[in-house]
C-alpha cells in the first residue's frame, strides 16, 4: 500500500463520530506528555529504518487493544534500500509478514492498523506535513537511538491535536511545550558545543529524555 493513498483512508479515520479529546493512556511515557492519543482518533508512526516502527507499533496495539475507543494506526514503513530488502515492497507483502507474529492489517481489538510504505530517506518537516490529516504523529528519529533513547521519539517534531489549551489541561499542554523546548535546546548545544546555553537547562533536558525512555513489554524477550 503506498503513501499516496493514505489521504482516503485518513480522511475515513479523521471522521468516526466517536472522536472526543479523551487521551488514551498508553503508559508509555513520551507518547502520553508530548504527544498524546485521542480516542477515536489515527496515530501515524513514521521513522526510518532501524528505529523500532514496528516495536513501537506492536506495544501500542498490546497497552489499547483492550480499550473502549477505537484507535486507527497507520505504521509508515520505509521503503527499500541496502538494508530495508526489495522483497518487502515487491513481492511480499509486509502485512503478511506481521500477520504471521499477530498483528495484521485489519482490526486487533479497539486498533485498526494499515501498513504503508514510506518516504524516501529521513522524515522531514515538508513530509511530515503531508501527514497533516492524522491527529497524532509519532516521529521515529534513528538520532534519537544513537543517543541511547528509546523509544527513539524525536520530540521536536511528534505532535498531537490534543496539545491544545481547547482540548486538555493548560498545564498538560505547558509541560508539553517547556519539555519540547528544554529538549531542543539540549540537542542544539551536544550538536554545536561553540554555542553558548543555560546548562541548568541543558542538564534537566538530558535528565527528561532519559525519564522518556522506557523498556517495552513486547521487546522484554530480547532485553
Amino acid at each position: 500500500m503506498q503513501l499516496d493513498r493514505l489521504v482516503p483512508l485518513l480522511a475515513a479515520a479523521t471522521s468516526d463520530e466517536r472522536q472526543t479529546d479523551e487521551v488514551v493512556e498508553t503508559g508509555i511515557k513520551v507518547i502520553d506528555v508530548m504527544c498524546p492519543i485521542r480516542a477515536g482518533g489515527s496515530v501515524a508512526i513514521a521513522g526510518e529504518y532501524g528505529t523500532g516502527n514496528t516495536v513501537v507499533m506492536e506495544e501500542i496495539v498490546r497497552r489499547i487493544s483492550r480499550s473502549v475507543y477505537p484507535v486507527t494506526m497507520f505504521v509508515l514503513i520505509p521503503p527499500p534500500s541496502e538494508v530495508w530488502p526489495p522483497s518487502l515492497d515487491e513481492n511480499y507483502s509486509f502485512a503478511d509478514a506481521l500477520k504471521a507474529e499477530g498483528y495484521s492489517e485489519g482490526t486487533v481489538g479497539a486498533v485498526q492498523t494499515f501498513f504503508l510504505r514510506g518516504v524516501d530517506g529521513p522524515w522531514t518537516a515538508e513530509t511530515l506535513a503531508s501527514l497533516a490529516a492524522v491527529d497524532t504523529v509519532v516521529h521515529l528519529s534513528r538520532d534519537m537511538i544513537l543517543r541511547k533513547t528509546y523509544p527513539g521519539v524525536d520530540v521536536r517534531t511528534a505532535r498531537s491535536r490534543l496539545i491544545d489549551e481547547n482540548r486538555i489541561a493548560a498545564g498538560d499542554v505547558a509541560l508539553a511545550n517547556a519539555a519540547r523546548d528544554a529538549i531542543a535546546a539540549a540537542r542544539m548545544a551536544e550538536d554545536h558545543p561553540e554555542l553558548a546555553g543555560d546548562p541548568v537547562l541543558i542538564d534537566r533536558a538530558r535528565k527528561l529524555q532519559a525519564f522518556f525512555s522506557q523498556p517495552f513489554y513486547v521487546a522484554e524477550p530480547f532485553t
